[in-house]
């Protein structure tokens, strides 16, 4: 397997890094169900978001969507932008990233109405974020500058330079790397004071990137060290994960196979206690990549194997295709009876995933209603908060309705 098709896997792991602030989860999903009160909802839908976005987009998809029909109900102007918001993060994830930022700036423009700077901060962060995955990194950095401005209004301390690690990876994508450096380590001096460890790990990370990016694969190696130092000392087994995966990087570009497969190894056991699917699929491409690149056929193939047995069991089809390319690959030298096999397999997942697809539409249309049904509201007007109260009974019934069906479709 060649240099660039084995790297592919493991340097999506270095585009991942994108912060969102910092968080204390003590709110739960089961408490946004329960609420019939919109200051609540709203108030743990905020809270929870913050964590979904990184580790469960599915859940943030389905909170965002519920506490839309919801507000729409009650036609509340405050549920309907908090809505927006949850919604404008799924999407900008989800290569919807235009959609989402149209949501985005519905919010912001609410939010900064009423003066809430912390939300006004996190939102233009967001949309700097959406700019840079669709690769337009000099217009990051302009939305990411705003977030770091209005930063200067916010309340809250741990959501004003959260933009800070974000415009230093744009730079680094721009090439320019003393820029990149200082954002960096300005962001790594300011959470290091605020004694956030999974965020010193995140900012080490990123700065080992940079000198990555510059060949300067020792000094990255270093910085890599120290993400992982603090990814233990916050308990963090997917940062771990992520410090040993660029470590692995870093070491395959010194020429280091020995120490390159080792470390791959190794944060393959970390994804497998972090127990995200697409995540550990990843680890288990990286690991095979380079025990291929080594001439460890059988061990390739065994570690794709199980790979692909994951992906097929949580109908991840399109971790499942890249299996099966990387096993085609592999067999195109080992043993090319298989491949045949091979596309036989590759042309099913494909099917399959085409009637996923088809199947998520259903659910974007229902989306897509209740957003035209909440823009028609914001466009007549909202109804007052002393006149809501009929609303709240029959809005209550409807909500859990939609929630026993979003449920049921995400369980099938």
């Amino acid at each position: 397997m060649g240099l660039k098709p084995f790297l592919k896997y493991a340097f999506r792991v270095l585009l991942i890094l994108f912060s969102t602030g910092f968080t204390s989860y003590g709110q739960t999903f089961k408490q946004f169900i329960e609420s019939d009160d919109i200051d609540t909802k709203c108030g743990i839908a905020e809270e929870l978001s913050l964590e979904y976005v990184v580790s469960d987009l599915d859940s943030l998809r389905m909170m965002g969507e519920s506490l839309l029909k919801f507000s729409n109900k009650l036609q509340s102007k405050k549920g309907i932008n908090m809505s927006y918001y949850v919604i404008g993060n799924y999407l900008t994830r989800t290569a919807k990233e235009q959609e989402g930022m149209e949501l985005l700036r519905q919010a912001k423009n609410y939010y900064l109405s009423i003066e809430n700077y912390n939300l006004v901060t996190s939102i233009l962060n967001e949309i700097g974020n959406a700019y840079q995955y669709l690769g337009k990194h000099e217009e990051s950095c302009k939305w990411y500058e705003q977030s770091l401005k209005y930063g200067e209004f916010a309340s809250d301390e741990y959501v004003m330079h959260a933009a800070r690690i974000n415009l230093a990876q744009a730079y680094n994508h721009l090439e320019k790397y003393e820029q990149a450096k200082e954002q960096a380590e300005q962001y790594r001096d300011w959470v290091l004071k605020l004694g956030s460890l999974k965020s010193s790990s995140n900012a080490f990370a990123v700065l080992g990137s940079i000198e990555l990016n510059q060949g300067k694969n020792k000094q990255a190696i270093y910085y890599f060290e120290q993400c992982y130092k603090f990814a233990v000392r916050a308990g963090d087994n997917s940062g771990q994960g992520h410090a040993f995966t660029n470590i692995g990087i870093a070491k395959y570009l010194e020429g280091d196979m020995d120490e390159s497969e080792r470390y791959f190894k190794e944060a393959l056991e970390f994804r497998k206690q972090v127990r995200n699917v697409a995540m550990t699929c990843d680890a288990y491409l990286n690991y095979g990549g380079i025990l291929y690149e080594r001439g460890k056929n059988e061990a390739a193939i065994e570690n794709y194997e199980t790979g692909l047995n994951l992906a097929r069991k949580h109908k991840k089809y399109t971790n499942e295709i890249e299996f099966l390319e990387a096993l085609k690959e592999l067999y195109a030298t080992y043993d090319p009876k298989k491949i045949e096999e091979l596309d036989h397999d590759i042309e099913l997942a494909q099917k399959l995933q085409t009637y996923f697809d088809h199947d998520q539409q259903k659910i974007d249309d229902v989306l897509a209603s209740e957003l035209r049904e909440s823009d028609k509201i914001r466009k007549s007007g909202f109804v007052s908060e002393s006149n809501r109260w009929p609303f709240y009974i029959g809005a209550s019934i409807l909500f859990v309705g939609f929630f026993f069906l979003v449920v049921r479709k995400k369980l099938n």
